[in-house]
């Protein structure tokens, strides 16, 4: 269906802006990909949630050496 389609266009264009954002509407967005049937979309949505959040936790793992914190 191609309202499923542009929103989750629509959701690709935002997590590239705000991905804090995008997370938080992640599952809705996942929720009504899967409705529709749009599995390849809804799998899309939610491997970028775990590759944030992956790289978001090796962030936090491994601080950048310019990181004071870190000291």
């Amino acid at each position: 269906m191609a309202t499923a389609r542009n929103a989750h266009a629509a959701w690709r264009a935002f997590a590239a802006e705000d991905a804090e954002g995008a997370s938080e509407l992640a599952g809705v967005v996942a929720g009504m990909l899967e409705r529709f049937g749009e599995d390849r979309r809804t799998r899309d949505v939610l491997s970028w949630v775990e590759a944030t959040a992956m790289a978001a936790g090796a962030a936090q793992l491994y601080p950048s050496p310019r990181d004071d914190s870190f000291r």
